[in-house]
């Protein structure tokens, strides 16, 4: 499943990236501000922070890209997302590392958070068709309290490393409280309808389309349930209807 040669240079670029500076002192922890000694897998990581990410590099969940079995998948009738893929577990460790960059507004840490999901995206199925990546979007509430959308700053990462589209796609119709605390049923109730195609990215979709198979990727921060990524491909499903157009999923964490 794996591109080997992909997932090799984006380690080497990680690691470029990383020694230029991320927006910390040089041989400084960007998470707990001790003495990095030796380069770890992250190099702008000590050695106690880097054994404490949870990469996932086998995957078992074929469908959702999660490192054990997973119970949503395998009672999810249909799906409008062919795959998704994501760098890591989603542990206190990673939750807390989120919050940081989300809500605590430590946005020195966008280039980490790029990188990996640069991974995720060497860990997609790549069929030889055309790519377009796009991005799950906030309410407008929501981006004024943040200043930024998480999952469009890792799509334009992303983007920036494979020199790939980002293609706007999607508008959130209404504000919903956090998912992360909901039940699956309360998700999927809470999401119902919060999402609306753009026109003006429906048809730039549609014109790529005319020419050929397109493989749209819908990136985000983090997939729990799937509701999310469920309801934005079947948004984008429904108004472009093409046999041509495959969707996958790509998460920074799950």
């Amino acid at each position: 499943m794996r591109n080997v040669g992909v997932v090799l240079r984006w380690w080497e670029r990680l690691l470029g990236a990383a020694e230029s500076g991320l927006g910390q002192r040089t041989g400084v922890c960007l998470w707990c501000g001790g003495r990095v000694r030796d380069r770890g897998r992250l190099a702008v990581l000590c050695a106690r922070c880097n054994a404490e990410v949870p990469w996932i590099d086998e995957i078992v969940c074929l469908t959702c890209g999660r490192a054990e079995e997973c119970p949503d998948c395998v009672r999810r009738k249909s799906s409008y997302i062919a795959a998704n893929r994501a760098a890591v577990k989603y542990t206190p460790f990673m939750k807390e590392l989120l919050a940081r960059y989300k809500y605590r507004g430590s946005e020195r840490l966008a280039p980490l958070f790029q990188e990996m999901a640069a991974y995720a995206y060497g860990l997609l199925p790549s069929p030889a068709v055309r790519t377009v990546l796009t991005f799950v979007p906030l309410s407008e509430r929501r981006l004024e309290e943040r200043g930024f959308n998480q999952a469009e700053v890792m799509a334009r990462g992303v983007a920036g490393y494979y020199r790939l589209p980002v293609l706007p796609l999607l508008d959130r119709t209404r504000h919903t409280e956090k998912q992360s605390y909901k039940s699956r049923r309360e998700r999927l109730e809470s999401l119902d309808r919060a999402f609306a195609l753009r026109d003006d990215g429906a048809a730039s979709l549609r014109e790529m389309l005319r020419t050929g198979p397109v493989r749209l990727v819908i990136v985000d921060d983090v997939y729990t349930t799937g509701s999310t990524m469920q309801q934005c491909g079947g948004v984008i499903w429904r108004g472009i209807g093409s046999s041509s157009l495959t969707i996958y999923g790509l998460t920074w964490a799950r």
